[in-house]
């Protein structure tokens, strides 16, 4: 799905009001939409003061939410109530990407 900017994203109400959403739930938050060129896509980028909590990418019929997590949130990571593979994927990540984000797809994959 391509779209020319959030604010004339038509029938995407839910999206243009994110911001707001979770400045509501945490006021520490803060976020964005962007557009970058390289990727030809708008990205959601929430950040809390200086670090990066996590970029969302939308698309058709699924959305993409990527975590960038430290070796401090390992544990808190193995003891939370995330599904198995979830956990595995931020636990046990291939070796050539130690700093690759923890991505997680929601939603349904186009065929």
């Amino acid at each position: 799905m391509t779209w020319s900017s959030p604010a004339s994203w038509q029938g995407q109400a839910r999206l243009v009001r994110l911001p707001a959403l979770l400045k509501k739930r945490d006021p520490r938050l803060c976020s964005e939409w962007r557009f970058y060129n390289d990727g030809r896509s708008w990205l959601f980028k929430v950040t809390r003061q200086a670090t990066t909590v996590c970029w969302v990418s939308v698309w058709d019929k699924f959305f993409t939410v990527a975590f960038y997590l430290n070796s401090r949130a390992e544990e808190l990571v193995r003891v939370s109530s995330l599904a198995n593979a979830l956990k595995q994927g931020f636990l046990h990540p291939p070796e050539a990407n130690r700093s690759a984000p923890s991505a997680w797809r929601c939603g349904r994959s186009p065929t």
